[in-house]
């Protein structure tokens, strides 16, 4: 099982660091990036109208998209 996780990983590892482009790599990142911060600022604007619940599900997101930012730099540069 654990021979067939690492195989996954370093077939993974293997397609963005390899695979990918330097120019496809830097979009990709950018690109999670920004969605991730332009759903802060959302978040953020919401939560200043007292009139309105903020919505978490935006902070879930916010965590999913930067956690995929964070395995794929994990994967290019490990």
């Amino acid at each position: 099982m654990m021979s067939m996780l690492c195989n996954i990983w370093d077939d993974f590892s293997y397609w963005v660091s390899v695979v990918w482009s330097p120019v496809v790599f830097i979009l990709v990142i950018c690109g999670l990036s920004m969605m991730a911060l332009w759903t802060l600022m959302t978040f953020f604007k919401k939560s200043v109208n007292k009139d309105k619940r903020p919505l978490w599900g935006k902070i879930v997101l916010i965590a999913i998209l930067l956690v995929i930012v964070f395995v794929l730099c994990l994967a290019k540069f490990n």
